[in-house]
């Protein structure tokens, strides 16, 4: 495992930092390969308000913006570099906004735990260690609130409402990414609908 592939927390990936400028980033990203995509995301107010209306009207349009611009969510365009290696690297006014990666990042770890290509829980509990406290889950989003990351995907929610592992190789871990940023995603989120960690033993 290189530290150019070692996660960060509040910090980044490797040598590529969080909140560096494109410039900086793209010279101490080589480790990550060739970009294979490079698109503005634009996900403006303006942009997703008539988004809204067309699916639901202008009133609840109107609603779900309130609440959306309660919540603190960030709808400023951004500039996202796709690697070939799975790394995806989201950029606002210029700054390294937050780094994503997906499974094709096989060799991404947390203090040489892989977070891909094997059992995941190693790793989530290595991260639920440096976070302090348990992670907040809600769908197939586990949070590491004081860390700022999110694992998506890797752990499953049952009919009985008991939690178990996206076991590698199967269809249910295809979808795996974590997602790494130096700020709350959403400051004034609401976790009071999010469960704790369901696993005994840490």
């Amino acid at each position: 495992m290189t530290q150019d592939w070692q996660i960060f927390p509040n910090q980044g990936l490797g040598r590529v930092r969080l909140e560096d400028d494109m410039t900086t980033t793209l010279e101490h990203a080589f480790a990550f390969g060739e970009v294979t995509s490079d698109d503005m995301i634009v996900q403006g107010a303006g942009a997703v308000f008539e988004t809204l209306v067309a699916a639901f009207g202008r009133e609840e349009a109107l609603a779900s913006m309130a609440m959306l611009a309660e919540n603190g969510v960030n709808m400023q365009p951004r500039r996202r570099l796709i690697f070939a290696t799975g790394v995806h690297l989201d950029f606002v006014d210029d700054r390294l906004d937050e780094i994503m990666c997906d499974r094709r990042a096989e060799q991404a770890h947390v203090d040489g735990i892989p977070v891909f290509g094997q059992h995941p829980l190693p790793a989530l509990r290595r991260l639920r260690a440096l976070n302090t406290e348990p992670p907040l889950l809600k769908g197939s989003d586990c949070y590491f609130r004081n860390l700022h990351i999110t694992a998506f995907g890797f752990l499953v929610r049952d009919r009985d409402n008991s939690w178990r592992v996206a076991l590698e190789g199967t269809d249910e871990s295809a979808m795996n990414t974590i997602n790494i940023r130096a700020t709350p995603r959403n400051p004034n989120e609401d976790f009071s609908a999010h469960s704790h960690w369901p696993f005994e033993q840490d």
